[in-house]
């Protein structure tokens, strides 16, 4: 990685090279893969501003317009799924008996 260059610029390696990798950030910016995992799409992210307390289940909360309090994603974890992370997979599974 060059020094000189923003590492925002070299988060697009991060999506090419990690096919199940949906979304990251860091300290500075928030990225989505996209679907063919060739680039990633990111935007700045103030911590201090852009979250909120709307998911369940443990999914974190990110505020997009701040004047909008319905502008919101959550970022589900493992087995959760739904706009608030509402539902949970946790209770389906499968036996190869």
């Amino acid at each position: 990685i060059n020094p000189s260059v923003p590492a925002v610029f070299s988060y697009h390696h991060i999506c090419h090279n990690n096919t199940q990798r949906v979304c990251f950030r860091d300290e500075n910016y928030f990225c989505i893969c996209q679907q063919d995992h060739y680039r990633a799409e990111c935007f700045m992210l103030d911590i201090e501003h852009d979250f909120c307390y709307k998911c369940l289940s443990g999914g974190k909360c990110l505020q997009g317009d701040l004047e909008d309090p319905n502008d919101f994603i959550c970022l589900c974890p493992s087995c959760h799924q739904g706009h608030q992370c509402e539902f949970s997979m946790q209770a389906f599974g499968f036996t190869l008996d």
